[in-house]
């Protein structure tokens, strides 16, 4: 390797902007893949990228003063450096990408917050989806960028018009995906090919490491025979999580979260034991029959309940606990508190509807979904899954619809 030259291990979003930036310094840049298709986890994720006090009108009036004050606290003192590292260069991050790339930003405005209760935190303009990407007018390498199952060619702003698959502009979405126009992602776990090679090599050439304990945590569920590379893939709990007639509960019938968490939060209480000992992992999603019909979930859309869902027949065997939990009042350290992020997701569900779980009517039968731990990026498990819902009869079976996180 002679000077002048820049090797970056991955094609996700950081390797790639590394190496644009290396090559905008006038680097001769290699990147390695080890997949055959491009993009990494970045190109399963959700696809967007959360930047304070960046460049778009929606965003005007923030600033890094407020965004200093939302994340403090946030993560520990020791990693202060890199808050502050993180504010003052992600801004520039979104500008220079625009200025050397194709790739132009969409500042989502209705977006808000995950922690809408901190100090300096926004209603919406701070996450960045990106527009419409036309992959025949860039270099051929851009065809080989992972396509993962159930994507939409959909922005995000077209998402919060449409909301559920039976609103949605299927002639369109469906020209786009013909004329290869590209839009966000779907949000999966973890890349086959994402093993962590390049951190292994890195420590043994003498590399400091630092917080390998944490990840992005998601919960997730897999839907029988999605596969990426051969691999059974699950994606994540979003929105099914906030609307009602639903409860996660852990193996010991006890519910653990408040459900329209963000994701990262409910993430980190499946990690956690309950008050009696018992581990949140794995969880179980226990819904009944009018949420079936309301409401759509991975694999399935409302109205159309696969085989392989395990069901019960009565409020008996494991749906009895559900029955107990959803009565008026249960649950109250976890009951839906209606912040932004909270409403956010339950917005539009049912006319009349309120949030949090509803009590059982009797008769009607309780299916129970099991979400289990899958392998994340370092080897640290991951919970991720797809969110998107419709009420009314099926027009046509969309399994796996997704909606942005």
């Amino acid at each position: 390797m002679t000077t002048g030259q820049v090797i970056v291990a991955g094609s996700g979003a950081s390797g790639l902007v590394a190496a644009l930036a290396a090559a905008a310094g006038g680097a001769d840049v290699l990147v390695l893949e080890r997949s055959e298709l491009l993009g990494g986890t970045t190109a399963l994720g959700g696809g967007r990228v959360w930047v304070p006090a960046n460049h778009c009108p929606e965003n005007a009036g923030d600033s890094a003063e407020a965004a200093r004050s939302y994340l403090g606290g946030l993560f520990p003192a020791r990693y202060a450096h890199l808050t502050e590292a993180f504010v003052a260069n992600a801004p520039a991050m979104a500008r220079f990408v625009e200025e050397r790339s194709p790739h132009r930003f969409a500042a989502c405005p209705a977006y808000p917050d995950y922690h809408p209760e901190r100090a300096g935190a926004t209603a919406g303009g701070r996450c960045l989806d990106m527009e419409l990407a036309d992959l025949s007018a860039m270099a051929p390498q851009a065809r080989q960028v992972r396509v993962p199952p159930g994507y939409l060619p959909m922005t995000q702003a077209e998402w919060e018009g449409w909301r559920f698959p039976c609103r949605f502009d299927w002639k369109l979405l469906r020209q786009r995906e013909a004329a290869g126009l590209r839009a966000n992602g779907v949000a999966l776990a973890a890349a086959p090919g994402n093993t962590g090679d390049a951190l292994r090599i890195a420590r043994a050439l003498g590399a400091a490491t630092d917080n390998l304990g944490e990840g992005w945590w998601m919960p997730m569920m897999a839907v029988p025979g999605e596969e990426v590379e051969g691999t059974p893939y699950p994606r994540l709990l979003i929105r099914e999580r906030a609307v009602p007639r639903q409860i996660m509960v852990n193996a010991a019938g006890r519910r653990f979260v408040n459900e329209a968490s963000p994701y990262n939060e409910v993430g980190k209480a499946m990690h956690r034991a309950d008050d009696g000992g018992c581990q949140n992992d794995p969880a179980f999603l226990i819904f009944d029959e009018e949420f079936t019909r309301r409401y759509s979930l991975p694999g399935f859309s409302s109205g159309a309940v696969p085989a392989w869902l395990p069901r019960a027949e009565s409020p008996a065997a494991p749906a009895h606990r559900a029955a107990v939990l959803r009565r008026p009042g249960a649950g109250r350290d976890h009951r839906h508190q209606g912040r932004p992020r909270d409403r956010r997701y339950r917005h539009g569900a049912h006319r009349g509807g309120r949030a949090g779980p509803r009590p059982v009517r009797g008769g009607q039968r309780r299916r129970v979904l099991d979400r289990r731990r899958v392998p994340g990026a370092g080897s640290h498990p991951g919970h991720r899954h797809d969110d998107g819902l419709h009420r009314g009869p099926p027009r046509r079976r969309h399994p796996g619809i997704t909606a942005p996180y």
